[in-house]
């Protein structure tokens, strides 16, 4: 299921984060594969997982790294390219994005206290 901050939940979806769990939603952004990464350090999954993605196209890192870091939705993909596409976003899911997330922490950690020692 894919959320948003304007989408209301229903009921089942009340009993269903019951259990004070955050309720994890997904922005939807559409850019060009031709867009750019900010260069240098960021909290981006595709840099957290490779820093050499930084600076790099948004369609360079899909092939680099040969996971849909940035799935493709225009032009429509052929239904091979869909299935490939799909497995790699369950790879991404599943493994990539959990260890990303430990990253951004440890980045995060490490920031704050590099700021904390200047202070």
């Amino acid at each position: 299921w894919l959320f948003h901050r304007s989408t209301i939940i229903n009921e089942d979806g009340m009993k269903h984060y019951d259990d004070n769990s955050a309720l994890k939603r997904y922005t939807i952004r559409y850019e060009r594969g031709s867009a750019k990464l900010i260069q240098g350090v960021n909290l981006e999954p595709s840099v957290l997982i490779d820093p050499q993605n930084s600076g790099k196209s948004l369609d360079e890192v899909c092939e680099i790294n040969n996971k849909p870091f940035y799935p493709r939705c225009w032009p429509p993909l052929q239904v091979e390219e869909k299935k490939v596409q799909s497995l790699g976003m369950d790879v991404l899911s599943q493994e990539i994005f959990p260890l990303a997330q430990k990253k951004k922490i440890e980045t995060i950690q490490g920031l704050m206290a590099a700021g904390a020692g200047k202070a």
